[in-house]
């Protein structure tokens, strides 16, 4: 074994792993030497390759996701090897008390991997004073559902919860968040900011009871716990990275370092293979689901708002049964129909519950009416209903989305033109696409390309750049009402005076309602407006929108629009537009899209005809 060491790494390779097994344990009494051969060892053992101390720089990619020169030990780019190095080096040199405070996470995975003694930490004060106040005996993924109107967190937010015991037994739990300051109106320069030359992140520890009342409460969100399975080394090594980051200035980029990729570092540590995420932009959804498909989720719980447990409980009632509710909510007084042991009894009496806190939450009722109301119905479910639970993680499941980035390819025939489309959408989803396990009917569109190649004349055209786009068709109830909206900012089609569509800085935007006129059948009307840039200058449009989504079997969906277009082109041409699409799904990552349009103004019509073949991934 020693010839074939010396013959890999040379003579002076072996002496100082020889002389590394001589040291005694007693970690004050290690000569200086120790540095050197610790960090010839390291080399040996290829540490600065291993996923665990990658996951602790935040490096994927060969890339450092955090830039912070005290956090790498060196400017960004340094480099895996040299922070290793330089890490051993203050870790077990003059500086080694301090050192030991700074990186106790480092500490610990190096001493593990190196056979060497741990340094104790009882004279680090902010880390005691951390693991007494943050215990951590299990953790948990957090998933705040999709909020579209902050775009920080229009694909959902992720936190990490953890959660144990104190010293005198009473159970803590605290929420660790990332987040930037999103409060601005100018997109261009928040995109700006936080794509390209990053943002001031915030990585804060609070009481998890906090961003539960914020997001259930205060903005009506659903939130997920995804408890990881995790083992006691593991645990105390996550533990002592949060501290570290607590030290660390972090820096916020929307699309490479955010709330997902800070957390899915974390929880790396106990399942490395989880650090190289697949695809491009990680969202916290592709945490979830990476981590499920790991094995890493050991069980899941749902905190439903009470604006989206309102409406699914709506869902399951007839009309009659639901005016009921509302009237009897109002009045103080239990529903007629709860007090019968049935199904409907049952879900009217929860439904009468989570009104009733909505209309707490939302102001219209105080704290001593909604309690006192609360403790009425809880007195009847306790006679009526002994026993029964309602469940809502069944109900809708994020894990169940399609992927958060497609890749689409297809034909399109406008008139005696022809083209062939390329479209990629790195972040999220399309109206057509499959959004039953989200609140309602909704798109988000997040640097979209669109790239066309004329089949006649071969040139390769600008079909459409979206920087920004979002729909949101929420269904109107007389419970919790609810307006319906798009909002698209980009190098958008535009109308000629040909008909034909041509991309141009624009802006649309809408406000409306949306109507569910049957279970799988939602009616929607937007009053719009757009402004662009065409040869002649800017102009102003109307564009009212009348749309039907259709929900049908085995995931297939037909969307039906008609839109009217005030001045096309920026000319005072009124223009009439219909639009069929029908989604087909393949399989999970696979989907065929068949598009129909028809445009009408005085004088002249346009049929145009397109077939798509979509990738998710």
């Amino acid at each position: 074994m020693l010839a074939d060491t010396l013959q890999k790494s040379g003579f002076l390779a072996a002496f100082f792993c020889l002389l590394l097994g001589t040291f005694t344990a007693r970690a004050d009494e290690m000569p200086a030497l120790t540095v050197t051969a610790l960090q010839e060892k390291a080399r040996l053992l290829k540490l600065a390759e291993h996923p665990t101390w990658l996951s602790l720089l935040h490096i994927s990619g060969g890339k450092a996701r955090i830039l912070d020169p005290n956090f790498q030990l060196g400017e960004p780019g340094i480099g895996a090897q040299a922070t290793l190095e330089q890490t051993l080096a203050l870790l077990y040199g003059a500086e080694a008390e301090s050192a030991v405070c700074r990186f106790p996470a480092r500490q610990l995975w190096l001493a593990r991997q190196l056979g060497m003694p741990r340094r104790p930490l009882a004279h680090c004060s902010a880390l005691e004073e951390f693991r007494q106040r943050a215990p951590l005996e299990t953790a948990s993924l957090v998933f705040a559902s999709e909020n579209l109107s902050q775009p920080s967190s229009m694909m959902g937010h992720l936190l990490l919860k953890i959660s144990g015991r104190d010293a005198q037994q009473r159970p803590l739990a605290h929420a660790i968040s990332f987040f930037t300051d999103t409060a601005t109106a100018n997109l261009p320069k928040l995109f700006y900011e936080s794509l390209l030359v990053g943002k001031r992140g915030y990585y804060t520890l609070s009481p998890y009871s906090e961003p539960v009342a914020r997001y259930l409460a205060g903005e009506q969100r659903n939130i997920w716990e995804y408890q990881l399975a995790l083992d006691e080394p593991s645990r105390e090594l996550i533990q002592l990275h949060l501290h570290e980051l607590r030290q660390t200035e972090l820096t916020y980029f929307f699309d490479s370092y955010n709330c997902a990729t800070l957390v899915n570092f974390i929880v790396s540590l106990a399942h490395p293979t989880l650090r190289e995420p697949r695809g491009g932009w990680l969202t916290p959804l592709d945490v979830i689901k990476e981590a499920k498909a790991a094995g890493a989720i050991a069980s899941t719980h749902v905190q439903p708002a009470s604006r989206w447990l309102v409406r699914s409980l709506n869902e399951q009632l007839p009309s009659a049964a639901r005016d009921e509710v509302q009237r009897a909510v109002h009045q103080s007084q239990p529903p007629a129909s709860s007090a019968e042991a049935t199904p409907n009894g049952f879900f009217a009496l929860e439904l009468a519950r989570a009104y009733n806190r909505y209309l707490y939450e939302q102001g219209q009722r105080t704290h001593a009416s909604w309690q006192a109301y609360e403790q009425q119905l809880g007195a009847l479910r306790e006679r009526s209903h002994t026993g029964k639970t309602l469940d809502a993680g069944e109900y809708k499941q994020p894990t169940a989305t399609p992927p958060d980035a497609q890749f689409s390819v297809g034909w399109r025939e406008q008139g005696e033109d022809g083209v062939v489309e390329l479209r990629l959408l790195p972040a999220s989803h399309r109206l057509e696409d499959d959004n039953r396990q989200y609140f309602s009917e909704n798109a988000l569109r997040l640097f979209e390309l669109a790239l066309q190649q004329g089949l006649r004349d071969g040139k390769l055209r600008l079909g459409a750049l979206t920087v920004y786009g979002v729909e949101s068709l929420i269904p109107y109830d007389s419970f919790t009402q609810g307006w319906s909206g798009r909002f698209e900012l980009g190098w958008l089609p535009q109308n000629q005076a040909d008909l034909r569509s041509r991309a141009k800085p624009a802006v649309h935007g809408g406000l409306g309602l949306s109507r569910r006129i049957a279970a799988d059948v939602d009616l929607y009307a937007l009053a719009g407006a757009s402004a662009a840039y065409a040869d002649k200058g800017a102009y102003l449009s109307l564009e009212p929108e009348l749309g039907l989504i259709v929900r049908e079997i085995g995931g297939m969906k037909s969307l039906l629009r008609y839109r009217y277009h005030s001045r096309a082109s920026g000319q005072n041409i009124g223009l009439h537009s219909w639009q069929a699409t029908q989604f087909l799904p393949i399989d999970q990552r696979n989907a065929l899209v068949f598009d129909y349009r028809y445009k009408r103004r005085p004088g002249l019509a346009r049929r145009e005809l397109s077939l798509h073949f979509k990738r998710y991934f």
